[in-house]
């Protein structure tokens, strides 16, 4: 999970955490839950960016990508992924902040009773 929340930080930011509490109002909930929720989230935005990431992919590649997830190492990864997916910075980033805003969206609905 560490590596996990590392990767979250890389694409959204450092700040990412702080702004996120803020945004959501959450300043005054305690830090456990604080954490747990942001913990959510980037498990969330980690599933999309993968699920994306396989989905760009060629169908023939798909195997190989899957095994390097699967195997943790992560080892040669990004330079795989380049080979197939222009701007692959760009790529993750925006489907990293399109999962955000739409669970920043589903959390401030609930908070509301919508």
């Amino acid at each position: 999970m560490k590596n996990d929340q590392k990767f979250i930080d890389d694409i959204l930011g450092e700040d990412f955490m702080q702004q996120t509490i803020g945004e959501l109002g959450l300043q005054e909930v305690p830090q456990d839950i604080q954490a747990d929720l942001l913990s959510n989230i980037g498990e969330n935005i980690l599933k999309r960016v993968t699920l994306e990431l396989l989905t760009a992919l060629p169908v023939e590649e798909r195997d190989t990508f899957e095994q390097m997830i699967g195997s943790g190492k992560g080892t040669g990864l990004r330079e795989f992924l380049e080979k197939h997916i222009p701007n692959l910075e760009r790529f993750v980033r925006e489907h990293a902040e399109r999962e955000f805003e739409a669970t920043k969206t589903a959390i401030v609905m609930e908070k509301q009773g919508i």
